[in-house]
């Protein structure tokens, strides 16, 4: 029924490929299940509001602040102008977007094991990785450009491998990585460099020595040292995140790569450049040097410090277990704690493996090893389930690929460990079983709220403070320009109505007193028609209304109180 994966010959680039196509239309099938879903107005909605200034000709960097380079911006202004400014044209792209990864997904997992541990590792990526807050909104609706760059990245690493047993399209595969710098540049940089780790492991030209492995090894461990002390905010977090570097690194030298690896990295190189280099210095002609420095690279941003969630401890993982049993809720926590220590583990324990043998693993072994120990360097500085579900394919993948290998010294089947698999599939879906049921069904006849730019379930939403949406939107009727704070700028999406300031997103401590100073005199040169502040005890909101107290004061004076809905307050210039 399954097969080991290791049958003693290369697979070829056409095993698979069926299968792949089932689970791209599975996966797509399930995610425009949920596109009329819930909304978060925090993330998302900053997201969508950013997105719609590039489409009124806004610039990243010079006109509003973000952390991402600009194609998940540039991407979806082209798609709001060709299918109308609206919440679901994003999510379908999204959709489109998931079922691309989880099909590279499949068709690398067929490299290494058996048609049903393939799809079984696609199905608990997507349940333990694409999650739903039940009565609120799912992750994976949710722009974040960590989407878009992990579904190029999981066409990337299949164009790897192509590449890699052919010996050509090498040009292809940077343009490739290319791309995904410019959706999320850490995701491009640590995968050119994955592949580099990969390119030299995987090179059999003669002429080899150890000066190339031995360079090639300095070079990754004194940048990854760089990102683990610029981003790690606990030594325990360097530590898992970091471990796999290690015998990555002397992997890399056993491997003394030739002359056939300086070949295939300067083509490499070059397709990286034929994209990553236009995008850069048209964004420095526009913005600056100095911004897209500080937005790009985050170089004297900060947003280490501000931004940082250092990994849970070993104590904070026998707590989260030992509480699982108390509901629903504390089962997830504690099973999500328990991804974000294994995953790295697996990780660093397949980097030792391949250390210990690197020449008899297969290219697709080789491959993801890479792949896995550097992307979770992305997982610097905020070290959260969120940022895990980004990049948890590759990782999943590794972890079940070394269960695999367990499971063949004990002598079990591989149709064991895909049984295994299966079932903590049922298990972590069973929870939104019947939110898919409600899905499917019609909407009721009563009426919901219909926003312009929002037509979804409304119904289905149970979290109170989400159900005040559609009425702080029309509230917000006729206003031309709004301040959502302290992160509601999606609102005003959701109203037609922008934000007049650079930055959509007040996170405590994220400003500078000059930034700060420049919000409040721009606010006082052209104030707003409308303000919303969420007035709310959960710890963001209250802690951003304390550090930001001056704007806070500062809308109060300037806009009156017009309405109060749920813990919205509503302030415009003049009552709709």
């Amino acid at each position: 029924m399954d097969v080991s994966g290791e049958t003693g010959r290369a697979p070829a680039a056409g095993d698979g490929v069926a299968g792949a196509f089932i689970a791209f239309v599975a996966v797509l099938a399930y995610v425009l299940l949920f596109r009329g879903y819930g909304f978060d107005p925090f993330d998302e909605g900053t997201l969508l509001a950013q997105i719609d200034r590039v489409r009124r000709g806004e610039v990243p960097y010079r006109d509003f602040h973000t952390g991402y380079t600009p194609g998940l911006f540039y991407l979806n202004a082209w798609l709001f102008e060709a299918f109308g400014v609206h919440v679901q044209v994003v999510r379908s792209m999204l959709a489109v977007l998931h079922a691309a990864e989880m099909a590279a997904l499949y068709w690398l997992a067929r490299r290494l094991t058996g048609a049903g541990t393939a799809s079984a590792v696609v199905a608990l990526c997507v349940v333990a990785f694409r999650p739903i807050a039940t009565g609120a909104f799912a992750l994976f609706n949710i722009p974040y450009a960590g989407w878009y760059a992990q579904a190029l990245a999981g066409v990337a690493l299949v164009g790897t491998l192509l590449a890699s047993s052919r010996d050509r399209g090498w040009v292809g595969v940077g343009v490739l990585w290319g791309l995904v710098f410019c959706f999320k540049q850490n995701a491009g940089l640590f995968g050119l460099g994955a592949v580099t780790c990969f390119v030299a492991l995987d090179d059999r030209s003669g002429r080899r020595t150890m000066l190339g492995g031995l360079a090639l090894a300095l070079a990754l461990l004194t940048g990854g040292g760089i990102v683990l002390r610029a981003g790690a905010s606990t030594a325990w977090t360097a530590v898992v995140v970091g471990t796999g570097l290690v015998p990555l690194a002397a992997a890399v030298v056993r491997s003394r790569p030739g002359a056939g690896f300086l070949r295939r990295e300067a083509r490499l190189l070059v397709g990286f450049a034929l994209v990553a280099v236009p995008m850069l210095v048209t964004a420095v002609l526009v913005a600056g040097l100095g911004s897209v420095l500080a937005s790009v690279f985050h170089v004297g941003s900060g947003a280490a410090a501000v931004y940082a969630e250092p990994y849970p401890s070993l104590a904070e993982a026998r707590s989260a277990l030992a509480a699982a049993p108390a509901s629903l809720r504390a089962a997830r926590q504690a099973f999500e704690t328990i991804l974000l220590l294994v995953l790295p583990c697996a990780a660093a324990a397949a980097a030792c493996m391949l250390a210990w043998r690197p020449a008899r693993a297969p290219s697709a072994r080789r491959l993801l090893v890479c792949a896995g120990v550097l992307s979770l360097l992305q997982m610097l500085p905020r070290a959260d389930f969120w940022h895990l579900a980004h990049l948890a394919g590759p990782l999943l993948l590794l972890a079940v690929v070394m269960v695999v290998d367990v499971g063949r010294r004990l002598r079990l089947a591989p149709v064991v460990v895909a049984l295994g698999l299966w079932l903590l599939v049922l298990v972590r879906a069973l929870p939104t079983g019947a939110l898919v049921i409600a899905c499917l069904r019609p909407p009721p006849a009563t009426d919901l709220p219909v926003l312009a730019r929002a037509d979804l379930r409304w119904d289905l939403v149970t979290d109170e403070t989400l159900r005040e949406v559609p009425d702080v939107v029309r509230a917000l009727a006729g206003a031309r320009t709004m301040v959502g704070f302290p992160a509601l700028s999606g609102l005003g999406f959701l109203a037609s109505a922008p934000s007049p300031l650079p930055h959509d997103y007040f996170f405590p401590g994220l400003l500078d007193t000059n930034e700060r100073a420049a919000v409040v005199a721009l606010l006082e040169s052209a104030p707003p028609d409308a303000a919303v502040i969420l007035r709310d005890q959960r710890a963001f909101a209250a802690e951003a209304a304390r550090d930001y107290a001056t704007l806070v004061r500062l809308l109060e004076e300037m806009l009156p109180i017009a309405e109060r809905i749920g813990p919205f307050e509503v302030r415009r210039r003049e009552a709709p």
